[in-house]
C-alpha cells in the first residue's frame, strides 16, 4: 500500500528551480490542479525576481464546516508559525483563491539543509492550511485537553462540498469518514477494500495501530450531525486517536494520513480495478486460445481448371506477355512459363509441338483476354504522378543540399515509363491481332 506525500512534488521542484537560478530573473506563470480539486497558481515577475506570489484555491466546502475568512479555523495561524517571516498572506487573495502568499526568496535560510527542509514546508502548504483545524484538536489531545469553544461533533472538509467528523473527547478523538464514491463498481471495490483494511488492523504487529471500524450505517458519534451529511453509498469508517498517536512528530504525519485517507482509498480501489481488467483480460485470452486449438483443420480444397481465378500480373510478367504472343518461335518452356502467369492450364500446351499456329492462337486469345482486364492497373497517370513526386523532392534536395540518393529511383522511373510508352503501341497491335484472331479463325473451347 502507498501513502502519498504531503508536499507537492511540481511545487517543490518549481521553488528549487527558481532558487538555484535567481540570478537568471526568469519570469514564471504556472498553473496546476491536484487531488481533490486543490489548485495552485505560482506567479514570478521579471521586475521582482525575488518575490513568489503562491496561490491555493481548496474544495468548495459543505454546508456543515465552519470555513473563517474562506479559510477553514486556524488556518492563518498555522501559517505563520510555519513559515515566519519569509512568507506574508496578502489579504485579500487573488481572485479564484482562497490564499495568496507572498514569498521573499532573499530571506531564505543560507544554511543548504535548513533551505530545503522549509521549501519542503512551503511545498506542503496544503498540509498546513487544510490540516489546522484537525491539528488544533490532535494537540489538545497530546495534552489531554478539548478545544474550549468549538462543537462536539466538528466538520472538517477533505474533498468538494465532502467532509469528515471529529468527536473530541479528553482521552481520545474518534475521526468518522462517510465514503462516498460516484461510480458503482469504485464503490463495490472500495466495500470491499475497507472490510478487509478493518479485518487487517487484528494482524499482529499492528497492535499500536489506531482501532479501525467500518459500518454500512452512521456511527452513533454522528447523532449530532445533520442528516444531509450522513449520505454513503460505501459506508462510514471511524479510526479512534489516542494521545500516544499524537506524540511529538507523529503529529504531523497523523494530521496529513487522515487529511487525505478517503485519496488513500481512492488510488487502491483503482489500483485493484485495473490489476482485475489484466487478470480478466489474460482469461479471456486464455479462453480463446483453448477454443482455437479446439478447432477441427480445414481440408485444403483442390482447385480445378475450370475455378482458378485470375491472378495479377507484375510488370515482369506483363513483358513476357508481350514478347510471348509477338514472337513465333517462343520455346515450350516459355509457354509454359505464361500459362503459368495467365493461371491457365498447361495441359493445352500439349499439342504445342504438334501444331504451332494452335496452341499459339489458343495461348493468344487467353493471352489477350486476360491482358484486357489486366493492363490498366499499371495505370499510367499514377506512374507520371510519381515522376512529379521525384521531381519536387530532386528540387529539395538541389535547394537546401540535403543528402538524399534517389537517382536509383529517377533511372526505375525512366525506364518504367519508356516501357510503357512502347506498351501502349504493342497493345493497340495486340488488340487488332486478337480481333482477327477471334474473328477468322475458329479456336477450340
Amino acid at each position: 500500500m502507498i501513502l502519498l506525500q504531503s508536499q507537492s512534488r511540481f511545487l517543490l521542484q518549481t521553488l528549487l528551480n527558481r532558487v538555484q537560478n535567481l540570478e537568471k530573473a526568469v519570469e514564471l506563470d504556472y498553473h496546476w490542479v491536484e487531488f481533490n480539486d486543490v489548485r495552485y497558481h505560482i506567479l514570478v515577475s521579471t521586475k521582482n525576481p525575488n518575490v513568489l506570489l503562491l496561490s491555493v484555491s481548496l474544495p468548495t466546502p459543505p454546508p456543515e464546516a465552519v470555513f473563517m475568512g474562506g479559510l477553514p479555523v486556524g488556518a492563518i495561524e498555522a501559517i505563520k508559525a510555519a513559515y515566519g517571516v519569509v512568507v506574508h498572506i496578502l489579504d485579500p487573495p487573488r481572485d479564484g483563491f482562497n490564499l495568496t502568499l507572498k514569498l521573499n526568496l532573499a530571506k531564505l535560510p543560507p544554511d543548504e539543509e535548513h533551505r530545503y527542509a522549509l521549501l519542503v514546508k512551503i511545498a506542503s502548504v496544503r498540509e498546513v492550511v487544510l490540516g489546522a483545524p484537525l491539528r488544533v484538536v490532535l494537540k489538545h489531545l497530546a495534552s489531554r485537553t478539548v478545544v474550549p469553544d468549538v462543537d462536539r461533533v466538528l466538520a472538517l472538509v477533505h474533498r468538494p462540498k465532502e467532509s469528515f467528523f471529529l468527536v473530541s473527547q479528553p482521552d481520545k478523538v474518534t475521526v468518522v469518514f462517510p465514503m462516498r464514491f460516484k461510480d458503482s463498481i469504485d464503490t463495490a471495490f472500495a466495500t470491499s477494500f475497507l472490510q478487509e483494511f478493518v479485518e487487517a488492523r487484528r494482524a499482529a504487529g499492528l497492535n499500536n495501530a489506531p482501532p479501525c471500524l467500518w459500518s454500512p450505517t452512521p456511527p452513533r458519534e454522528l447523532n449530532e450531525a445533520p442528516a444531509e451529511a450522513l449520505s454513503a453509498n460505501a459506508g462510514f469508517v471511524s479510526f479512534v486517536i489516542f494521545p500516544r498517536h499524537v506524540e511529538g512528530k507523529k503529529l504531523d504525519r497523523t494530521v496529513w494520513n487522515l487529511s487525505t485517507f478517503h485519496a488513500y482509498v481512492s488510488y487502491h480501489v483503482k489500483c485493484s480495478e485495473g490489476f482485475m481488467h489484466t487478470r480478466m483480460r489474460r482469461r479471456v485470452e486464455s479462453l480463446i486460445q483453448a477454443l482455437d486449438r479446439a478447432k477441427p483443420g480445414g481440408e485444403e480444397k483442390k482447385k480445378s481448371p475450370n475455378s482458378r481465378s485470375f491472378k495479377r500480373l507484375d510488370l515482369y510478367g506483363i513483358v513476357m506477355v508481350l514478347e510471348f504472343c509477338f514472337n513465333i518461335h517462343a520455346s515450350k518452356t516459355s509457354a509454359c512459363q505464361l500459362c503459368n502467369l495467365l493461371s491457365l492450364d498447361c495441359s493445352h500446351i500439349g499439342a504445342f509441338s504438334k501444331d504451332t499456329n494452335l496452341a499459339f492462337k489458343l495461348v493468344l486469345k487467353n493471352c489477350i483476354s486476360n491482358f484486357k482486364e489486366g493492363f490498366m492497373f499499371l495505370n499510367l497517370d499514377g506512374l507520371e504522378g510519381r515522376t512529379a513526386t521525384f521531381d519536387m523532392h530532386n528540387a529539395y534536395d538541389k535547394a537546401f543540399a540535403w543528402e538524399t540518393d534517389l537517382s536509383a529511383n529517377k533511372v526505375a522511373i525512366d525506364l518504367v515509363l519508356a516501357r510503357i510508352k512502347k506498351w501502349k503501341d504493342v497493345f493497340s497491335v495486340a488488340m487488332a491481332a486478337a480481333g482477327v484472331l477471334e474473328d477468322s479463325l475458329p479456336i477450340p473451347e
